[in-house]
């Protein structure tokens, strides 16, 4: 059962908003596992607090199967909770979200967007879109806390690729 916050609502959008936003972040990593083994990794819980530091706790709030439309509650370091509705959702190709609220006004609108593609067997490539619209403190420090977060992020990626060869279900 998904924990009870209280969440400042972001604005949901469509896909093509990952084309418009004011600020986008764009990573594009060769991972060492295939497409279906990564995308097997998104969809396990457990699996994101141990590649992307930022992520204390990943819950589904949506049953299965998972789609579009489904939803769940992401914990992130320093106490924010961010609750996020899947946009787009085709297994072992592409999955994003948008938020539909956070604990903290941090965003206007925020999602994420992540396309993999088969290289072989073994190898795929991910790209992944981070989108956002900044809001509140949030928009007023983002000159000085865009490049960190930018950086942040890269990093992130950079685990993912040494996360997911090691992975087991």
């Amino acid at each position: 059962m998904a924990r009870q916050a209280s969440y400042v609502p972001c604005e949901t959008f469509s896909m093509d908003y990952f084309d418009i936003a004011p600020v986008r972040f764009v990573y594009d990593r060769e991972i060492p596992v295939s497409a279906e083994t990564l995308f097997a990794i998104f969809r396990d819980a457990d699996a994101w607090p141990k590649w992307a530091g930022g992520i204390r706790r990943v819950e589904w709030t949506s049953a299965e199967p998972f789609g579009v439309g489904t939803t769940r509650i992401v914990d992130l370091s320093g106490g924010l909770s961010v609750d996020e509705l899947f946009i787009a959702w085709e297994e072992g190709r592409r999955m994003a979200f948008c938020l539909r609220g956070s604990t903290r006004p941090v965003w206007r609108a925020f999602g994420e967007d992540y396309q993999l593609t088969p290289l072989d067997d073994d190898r795929c490539r991910l790209r992944w879109i981070v989108a956002y619209e900044p809001r509140g403190w949030f928009a007023t420090i983002h000159p000085l806390m865009g490049p960190v977060m930018k950086k942040s992020l890269g990093r992130f990626a950079d685990e993912l690729v040494r996360f997911a060869p090691r992975w087991s279900r």
